[in-house]
């Protein structure tokens, strides 16, 4: 059974060179709650952020799930 590990936004983030802050400002989140995904302290996003979060990172939704899918 696969799951979502959103610790994967990290990687994905500091591979284009965005910071925390960069990220989370043009999400519209605070970059805490940002890091409380990249850190797997919260596990489950909503799916808007989710899609926030993917298209800042240039990506789709599909594209991220598929990308932070484990197992």
């Amino acid at each position: 059974m696969s799951r979502k590990d959103y610790s994967c936004i990290s990687r994905i983030r500091k591979r284009i060179g965005k910071t925390q802050g960069e990220l989370a400002k043009e999400v519209g989140i605070h970059q805490t709650q940002l890091s409380k995904y990249e850190t797997r302290k919260i596990k489950n996003p909503t799916h808007k952020t989710i899609g926030l979060i993917a298209t800042a990172l240039g990506m789709t939704i599909d594209s991220l799930d598929k990308a932070c899918t484990v197992g």
